[in-house]
């Protein structure tokens, strides 16, 4: 049911944020959280996906763009046991650079 609850909130976001241009940060980090919840049921243990803290709301991005690189990720990289998938998500203050690294 968890599960169910998540994936409802992620497709209502990507519904709402179809519409817009661009969306703030923390909207994004959120949802992107969402997604990597998502992710976890799937891979367990052999995926880790670490997303900074979504307290920024001076930042815009385009919408569902976190959510497509880390898709990317996964789709061309291995996710096993013995070969475990990490993703790091990180900001640059300076720069406004956001960088998503596996």
């Amino acid at each position: 049911m968890e599960y169910l609850s998540k994936l409802s909130k992620l497709y209502r976001y990507s519904v709402r944020a179809h519409e817009e241009m661009k969306v703030p940060l923390s909207k994004e980090l959120e949802s992107a959280e969402l997604f990597a919840q998502l992710l976890k049921v799937r891979f367990k243990d052999t995926l880790a996906i670490n997303i900074p803290d979504a307290a920024i709301k001076e930042y815009f991005i385009l919408p569902m763009s976190l959510q497509l690189l880390i898709e990317n990720t996964v789709k061309h990289n291995i996710v096993s046991k013995s070969m475990p998938l990490r993703v790091d998500i990180t900001i640059n203050h300076e720069t406004q650079y956001i960088t998503v690294r596996n």
